[in-house]
């Protein structure tokens, strides 16, 4: 979807419909309120509302979201508690801000445009990347109330990236700046280290009363969670799929009620060059067959063409649509003017003629169509039956004899991969036993879930976890003891020789480990906040260290390499696009704050403290 906004402002039209909304900053309304107020409401933007409904379906589907990455699912209660709630009505009043912004200067997203995203998405899209209704609709179904307010989504989307994916730093970067910034990130150390072994601390020997009151201590970290063991049947469009056989009569029959579907209009491949007046239009006519001269022309105008494939009728306005598509291939058309936009001048590079791809073409695609729609089809009457024979009392095992279906077995951590929260909490509420009804999962996924065992969470005793309390309480105890050590020997190698530094590490039988040209960044054994220490300190120096796998060591600094004179032209790129990158975060910061300063919005956060009471 980026790549066609991207496109999109990459043309003149985006670029102009940039400008207008950059010019429009200035002119916008009043600042925030917050206040409790309309019940039907939990925010006001302008002339833009969040309604209770809309807030309360985006933040469940944000809480599912959210609940994928967790061990422990949150309930919708104790999300609001951790003020989830507020981010996500944070992110809807801000694509208010946008929607209200881009309605006061008559900025919008064409139906075309939405058209062409969906339709390109490749969750939408069959094997072959054709644009699958089924899919689509399922999709739907799954993840939103209806298509508007998918569309709707979608529209937030591209208005967002128009405003903001498009600001960047004018000019080059001065050489003198770069080159001050390179010489500071390309500087590297030359160190030598060593890892840190318990033998420098004597062995713990925890007492009874050490370790009873080390479990008292941490019980939740030994508390067993509840556990329950179930068998279940999975019902999917996919099992159905081997069933049927679409005969050619049949793909024919389709293909002859569809064939607008198959029908390619005609388009074309252009140059466009957008100008100010209608003599630079007239001059660019001029030298479009001398390449060197136009080069010439349009540096000093500061203006360059636009390349643009495919293009069809609707894509632009009729006058434009019509200078474009009645203009022969190889010629150039005469200058037209467009209110608002200026003047253009177009050169047709190819032109693509309209197709109907043939029935032996698009055979196999409309056999997979076919197939698919027959087997999702042949799913939805099975659930039926599935449903009618699950509640007149068959068991699980009968249902799955009867419909060909494998019974399998899990517990509670492959449900939380398979169920979503409502139906987990009806399955871990239930008791053995217990058997469900028709638990239907994102993409139509179905389950029929039958309890075998419920173990109830608890605490193991003291006496059943000596074993382990005693080696965590020792591995504990030994860290403390250790960094301890640690610390004091960094405090007295501080500013050492290397020959002091490596004959400690000899005489306790470590191994000393050399590196050269250590970088500021991205290293294998050392984290940032060491590797800005090692950088922060003077060559002779130690420094204390915890690597990736928790072991301590001492690192000694043994040589500060100024960035080479012969500068990496590689690393320089990177690092001005790391400066270009950081400049239009900043610009697009700025521009976000400026939204909400400058359009009055109402926030009603009672109503929605009112939903978990």
């Amino acid at each position: 979807m980026l790549n066609i906004i991207r496109n999109l402002v990459k043309s003149i039209f985006g670029k102009l419909l940039l400008l207008v909304m950059v010019a429009s900053f200035a002119v916008w309304g009043m600042g925030d309120l917050l206040s409790s107020g309309d019940s039907n409401l939990v925010a006001r933007v302008g002339n833009q509302k969040i309604t209770i409904n809309d807030f309360y379906n985006q933040f469940q589907r944000k809480l599912t979201e959210f609940n994928q990455s967790l061990d422990k699912k949150l309930t919708e209660e104790e999300a609001h508690n951790q003020q989830i709630t507020y981010l996500v009505l944070n992110e809807m009043v801000y694509g208010k801000l946008v929607q209200e912004f881009a309605e006061k200067n008559s900025i919008y997203i064409s139906d075309d445009l939405i058209k062409k995203t969906i339709i390109s998405i490749p969750q939408f899209q069959d094997k072959d990347g054709k644009f699958n209704k089924i899919l689509f609709d399922s999709a739907m179904l799954s993840n939103f109330n209806n298509e508007a307010e998918f569309t709707d989504e979608i529209s937030r989307f591209f208005l967002n990236n128009l405003i903001f994916e498009n600001f960047s730093i004018p000019l080059p970067i001065n050489d003198k700046i770069s080159n001050l910034f390179y010489s500071f990130e390309a500087e590297t150390r030359d160190i030598i280290y060593y890892n840190i072994t318990d033998k420098l601390i004597k062995e713990i020997y925890p007492t009874d009363n050490d370790t009873l009151n080390y479990y008292n201590d941490n019980q939740a970290k030994y508390f067993t969670e509840k556990n329950v063991k179930v068998k279940y049947i999975n019902i999917n469009q996919n099992i159905f799929s081997s069933n049927n056989n679409i005969i050619d009569e049949q793909a024919e029959s389709y293909y002859n009620d569809n064939i607008e579907n198959y029908s390619k209009e005609e388009m074309r491949d252009i140059e466009v060059i957008n100008v100010n007046s209608i003599d630079q239009s007239k001059k660019i006519v001029e030298l479009l067959n001398n390449y060197a001269e136009l080069d010439e022309y349009l540096d000093e105008q500061g203006l360059s063409p636009t390349e643009l494939k495919n293009v069809k009728v609707d894509d632009f306005d009729d006058d434009l649509s019509e200078l474009i598509f009645s203009t022969p291939e190889g010629e150039i058309s005469n200058p037209i003017e467009i209110d608002g936009l200026g003047y253009f001048a177009v050169k047709i590079i190819e032109i693509i003629p309209a197709k109907i791809e043939s029935l032996n073409e698009v055979r196999d695609e409309i056999v997979n169509f076919l197939n698919e729609e027959n087997a999702y089809n042949t799913f939805l009457e099975n659930i039926e039956l599935i449903e009618e024979q699950n509640l007149t009392g068959s068991t699980l095992d009968e249902i799955a004899t009867d419909f060909n279906l494998e019974v399998e077995f899990t517990n509670s951590k492959g449900l939380l991969n398979m169920l979503t929260d409502d139906n987990l909490n009806l399955i871990f509420n239930s008791e053995t036993g217990y058997q469900s009804d028709l638990l239907i999962e994102d993409n139509d996924e179905t389950y029929i879930v039958e309890i075998l065992n419920v173990y109830d969470a608890y605490l193991p005793s003291y006496e059943e976890l000596k074993d382990q309390v005693t080696k965590d309480y020792k591995n504990i105890k030994t860290n403390e003891l250790l960094e301890a050590k640690v610390s004091d020997l960094e405090l007295a190698y501080k500013y050492t020789d290397e020959e002091n530094f490596v004959n400690f590490a000899n005489q306790n039988g470590f191994k000393i480990i050399e590196k050269e040209r250590v970088e500021r960044t991205n290293n294998n054994t050392f984290n940032q906040q060491t590797l800005n220490k090692i950088f922060k300190n003077k060559v002779n120096s130690s420094i204390m260290f915890k690597d990736f796998d928790d072991i301590y060591g001492l690192v000694f600094v043994k040589k500060i390499n100024p960035a080479d004179n012969l500068i990496n032209e590689t690393k320089k790129q990177n690092l001005n696009a790391n400066i270009e990158a950081s400049f239009n975060q900043s610009m697009e910061n700025l521009l976000k704050n400026k939204l909400g300063a400058d359009i009055e919005y109402q926030l009603f956060l009672k109503n929605i403290d009112n939903l978990f009471l």
